[in-house]
């Protein structure tokens, strides 16, 4: 019995995907219910078929999708007024995870992006500080991954390091929210 139901389930899903070439091709479809019960669907017609209305496919056609950009800081947002003198810089944004977010990952592990105006000098780096301790190494990449942090509200907030080590810019600091997944509380 299985395996029957099982042929016609498989029936189905050919003459479905037929269909879809089908409907795009403008052909008709013809339906046939044999003796046992099964399904049969066809382009031919003959005695014993039934045409089957199909409705027009729908279609989506995409606009264009503009060449990409360096990513660009809003000007209209404020930044971190006790920032060091920046020495060239002029913006550090943390673009990602946004203020007051809340997240949550399992292993406790969240992707921080940085803006950074103008782009990052030769031998300068970026540094993270979570809750005021610094974390990981400093980098000149303006995506981190941060790795096992623990559940609960946490400060961030982001350094350029010039080559002998000094400050040279702050990001303004953001607070977010992480949480762990519970098997203990149920689904809204």
């Amino acid at each position: 019995m299985k395996n029957g139901l099982m042929y016609q389930i498989l029936g189905l899903s050919l003459a479905l995907s037929l269909l879809t070439e089908t409907v795009v091709a403008k052909d008709k479809i013809y339906k046939r219910v044999n003796e046992d019960g099964s399904i049969e669907f066809t382009d031919q017609p003959s005695n014993d078929t039934s045409a089957v209305e199909v409705a027009p496919t729908q279609t989506f056609t995409a606009p264009a999708t503009p060449p990409p950009t360096k990513t660009t800081i809003d000007q209209s947002t404020d930044v971190d007024t006790e920032a060091k003198p920046s020495l060239g810089y002029s913006q550090l944004k943390i673009l990602s995870p946004s203020n007051e977010a809340n997240i949550t990952s399992s292993p406790g592990n969240v992707n921080v992006s940085l803006a950074i105006q103008p782009s990052l000098r030769d031998g300068d780096q970026l540094q993270l500080l979570v809750d005021n301790l610094i974390v990981g190494e400093a980098q000149a990449s303006l995506q981190f991954n941060l790795q096992h942090l623990s559940p609960g509200a946490h400060s961030l907030h982001a350094q350029v390091i010039g080559k002998q080590g000094e400050v040279l810019h702050s990001s303004a600091p953001i607070r977010f929210y992480l949480h762990r997944p519970s098997l203990l509380r149920s689904p809204r």
